[in-house]
């Protein structure tokens, strides 16, 4: 690993090789966390397709599992209803819990991105990276003229 620099009494020669293997070191160390992050990529993407391919094979099995307790329901309700009406009524009974599903999906989505609390604050008000919009109104609240007379 050692650099021929001339002389063998040469200072300079012994620090010339500490910094070639400085450097040697440096690379390899590179290269080393180059194959890590490879790997680790690797393995990340295949629990990921092993996830999402077992997600969609749960999603089918449930689906064939509801479409067969509707047809039970549907087979149930026929003795007391016509095929007609008991296929409507599940069919309204499905539609009604998606709606409700649905409407309480959309609430949730809309309070956990904070986009009706945000509104409400200035421009200058607004949260700054990393900060919560709770965090904006403390700041906004310890500018507050009450506060600044209290201390």
């Amino acid at each position: 690993m050692g650099v021929a620099t001339g002389a063998e009494g040469d200072g300079d020669g012994t620090l010339l090789t500490a910094v070639v293997d400085v450097l040697d070191a440096g690379q390899k160390i590179v290269l080393d966390r180059i194959d890590l992050a490879w790997i680790e990529g690797r393995a990340t993407a295949t629990a990921l397709a092993t996830a999402l391919v077992l997600a969609l094979l749960g999603l089918a099995f449930l689906l064939v599992g509801w479409c067969a307790l509707n047809a039970c329901v549907v087979l149930l309700l026929a003795g007391v209803l016509t095929t007609a009406q008991s296929l409507g009524l599940v069919a309204g009974v499905n539609f009604a819990v998606a709606a409700v599903a649905l409407v309480l999906a959309r609430r949730r989505a809309d309070t956990s991105t904070g986009s009706e609390r945000a509104v409400d604050h200035a421009p200058g008000e607004m949260p700054t990276r990393g900060e919560s919009i709770d965090d904006a109104t403390l700041r906004r609240r310890d500018r507050s003229p009450a506060r600044i007379a209290r201390a």
